[in-house]
């Protein structure tokens, strides 16, 4: 490292207090990998299912992220040629490719996704690297410090701007997740009224659900029933959590209820649904949010 002596021949405690600021640094690092990992697997461990699977795994990447492989790209040519020695930002750039693989591996990687989070971090201290000792430099030999200044604040309103003009910009993104949660909150909402509706005719009801972020242990146990059912996706089999024949196969009958909350795609995890009557929605032009009942 540069500033730094060779690390050949350094004793053990000379070692430590000349990169001692270069291992809090790197220890602080795999601890919030480690954490990020732990908060990324609670919901799949929780339920002891994978949360992050996808049936079509996209790499959307845009801008920004050329701006890292740019930099990257760079950074490696300089080292290549031994114009500069290896830092901690050049092994925080790898780590964000690396990171990008890794999720796109599992799930999508989007760029406007809370999961993409660490690499946009990794951008903007290469941007911010990039103006402290390549651009602002440069400038300063031209121009007054004054004038630097007014550039670099355009740069910066520039870029958000354009960051605006983009579909899925950070805003977007924002407002996609409210209007997402309150739908779903209203959902939950309504189909708890219809059902304790029900419940007070007297009838017995038997709600279904399937592959969701709502279970039986999240909100679910809490709405009015007689029996809880998990429809299973892989193999359509409906087994009681809740109730009655806890543990046992269920076998479907006219008038079961079926809650979906959250999937846009309920066709993709109940294979006849055209044997259930929509007696609640939400929003018309939602796919999600609707309570059903067995024809």
């Amino acid at each position: 490292m540069e500033d730094k002596p060779a690390l050949k021949g350094l004793t053990r405690r000379t070692f430590l207090d000349q990169y001692r600021l270069e291992l809090c640094l790197c220890a602080l690092g795999l601890i919030f990998v480690g954490w990020f990992v732990v908060l990324s697997l609670i919901p799949s461990l929780y339920e002891g299912q994978n949360a992050l699977r996808s049936n079509t795994k996209t790499f959307n990447v845009g801008i920004r992220y050329g701006v890292l492989l740019l930099f990257s790209s760079i950074r490696c040519w300089h080292l290549i040629q031994k114009q500069h020695q290896g830092t901690l930002l050049d092994g925080l750039n790898a780590s964000a490719i690396l990171y990008s693989l890794a999720v796109h591996a599992f799930a999508d990687f989007q760029e406007a996704s809370y999961l993409a989070l660490p690499v946009q971090l990794v951008i903007v201290l290469d941007v911010l690297y990039a103006w402290s000792l390549w651009i602002s430099p440069s400038l300063s030999k031209r121009i007054n410090n004054t004038s630097v200044g007014l550039i670099g604040g355009g740069a910066c309103a520039l870029l958000i701007a354009s960051d605006h003009l983009n579909h899925n910009h950070f805003s977007s993104a924002v407002h996609k997740i409210v209007h997402k949660q309150a739908n779903w909150q209203s959902a939950y909402n309504q189909s708890n009224k219809a059902l304790k509706s029900a419940r007070n005719r007297g009838e017995e009801i038997n709600l279904i659900f399937t592959d969701s972020w709502f279970t039986h242990k999240r909100h679910l146990d809490n709405l009015p029933f007689s029996r809880l059912i998990f429809l299973d996706p892989s193999d359509q089999s409906l087994t009681v959590l809740v109730g009655e024949g806890k543990g046992e196969i269920y076998t479907p009958r006219s008038g079961d209820y079926l809650i979906n909350i959250d999937r846009k795609n309920l066709n993709d995890y109940v294979d006849h649904l055209d044997e259930y009557e929509q007696i609640l929605s939400v929003h018309d032009m939602s796919k999600s949010g609707n309570l059903y009942r067995r024809k």
